[in-house]
């Protein structure tokens, strides 16, 4: 596993009202590089009261398509662009307890940023931390740079024994299964910096690369 997919990840967890079959937040878990920090409610709110808009709209589509008891949604090229925060590779995870219970935890394996920004209110978020973006910019460039040194160390000696042979493959076939990852998390700073630049986008990327199955 490489740092970048170490490096941040936004986690919703809804919960069925049976008296008002209704879902309503839970809890979020915000992991990042530097700190790990859960919010949990003590009564029960309403999506609506908890996030942006942004954030409301995403959730009640994702909550639309649940047609099953147990499933698992993903969508690993969505993009969700909000003021100061943009999130990516998206994934549901519905499942029901015995007393007919519904729980539902939506995950953005990535996020740059400002996590405050995902909510309606502070809810006591207003004390400094590290910016995020830097955090993951250096990440990226680590696990971008190291392996290509690797690999001119390798191929600068002069002469490569069988043993450097393979281990050149191996590297190579690393760095060639991390790319599209490389490319999805440039895309995200990509977007963060015409945010910070030009100012929110509010906007929603659709993408087609979705897929849904049946937990057993």
């Amino acid at each position: 596993m490489t740092a970048l997919a170490q490096t941040s990840s936004f986690a919703i967890t809804l919960i069925e009202d049976i008296a008002t079959q209704q879902y309503v937040v839970r809890a979020v878990d915000v992991n990042a590089k530097q700190f790990n920090h859960r919010v949990s409610f003590k009564q029960n709110e309403r999506i609506e009261d908890v996030f942006n808009s942004v954030l409301v709209e995403t959730i009640t589509t994702l909550l639309s398509r649940i047609n099953q008891e147990n499933i698992v949604f993903s969508n690993p090229d969505k993009i969700i662009e909000t003021q100061g925060l943009i999130l990516g590779r998206l994934r549901m995870l519905v499942t029901q307890s015995s007393e007919g219970i519904r729980n539902v935890i939506i995950r953005f394996a990535h996020f740059i940023g400002h996590f405050q920004n995902a909510f309606t209110a502070r809810f006591g978020f207003d004390s400094a931390l590290e910016d995020q973006k830097r955090v993951a910019e250096t990440a990226l460039f680590l696990d971008i740079s190291s392996p290509i040194l690797n690999i001119i160390s390798a191929l600068t000696e002069s002469a490569l024994p069988d043993g450097s042979k393979v281990s050149l493959e191996t590297r190579l076939k690393q760095l060639h299964l991390d790319t599209e990852e490389f490319r999805f998390y440039l895309e995200l700073l990509r977007r963060h910096a015409i945010q910070s630049a030009d100012g929110p986008l509010h906007s929603v990327t659709p993408t087609d690369n979705a897929s849904t199955r049946r937990c057993n």
